[in-house]
């Protein structure tokens, strides 16, 4: 899984409240990145305002936002994934988490959650460019690297399927039935995977045991 929950209500207030009372030409960079992300953001459940969120990163940047610059590469990812570019993208974060290692080892002496945390993100690409064993891999490093996420165990179980390593995926799918997925996020386990399974079919992604699964975890089609 690459999804989180929604947008915090105090995230799209800031927004709203940044629209109402101040002229475009008094906004901050932090509030260009904002709107940037609200439009980026905006695409879980519903269609991504790439063109919009682009515009508003780059207005970020412009006024020395680092954390725009960030976003936008995330951006650009997200976008080549939507176009169904996977290797494209999952190169792409390839580099990314490269990058990040390097700069939280040079900070901390070894790396971790941020690195952890690309690892994730990097494993979702791998599965979608069909790079199943990369997936597992890499999820199998940012699983020691942030232990007891469920969230990487959703896509080290997907590899574990789609390299038919059926015995194991069945394991972990059925080791986490229940749980609720983090602290800030309700969801339940279930509930990612049948999400998870639903983007696999859109994009293409299929395996006999699927059905399997989703009857063991009893979710419904």
């Amino acid at each position: 899984s690459l999804r989180s929950p929604n947008r915090s209500t105090s995230a799209r207030k800031s927004c709203a409240f940044i629209v109402s009372i101040l002229p475009p030409n008094h906004w901050s960079a932090r509030s260009h990145n904002i709107l940037a992300e609200q439009s980026h953001q905006n695409g879980q459940g519903v269609t991504i305002d790439f063109v919009v969120a682009r515009r508003w990163y780059e207005k970020a940047i412009a006024r020395g936002s680092d954390l725009a610059q960030e976003n936008l590469e995330r951006l650009t990812i997200d976008e080549a994934t939507e176009a169904g570019r996977y290797g494209e993208a999952l190169k792409m974060q390839s580099a990314r988490t490269e990058r990040i290692e390097a700069a939280e080892t040079k900070t901390n002496g070894k790396p971790g959650e941020q690195t952890a945390s690309e690892l994730l993100r990097q494993s979702w690409y791998a599965l979608l460019a069909r790079e199943f064993a990369q997936a597992l891999a890499v999820g199998d490093r940012a699983n020691a690297l942030s232990l007891g996420s469920l969230t990487i165990d959703t896509n080290r179980a997907h590899a574990m399927l789609f390299l038919n390593r059926g015995a194991e995926a069945r394991a972990l799918y059925l080791m986490h039935k229940g749980k609720q997925m983090a602290s800030d996020d309700d969801r339940r386990w279930e509930q990612v995977i049948a999400e998870d399974f639903a983007e696999f079919r859109k994009w293409g992604l299929t395996h006999p045991m699927i059905a399997e699964i989703e009857k063991d975890l009893a979710i419904a089609r």
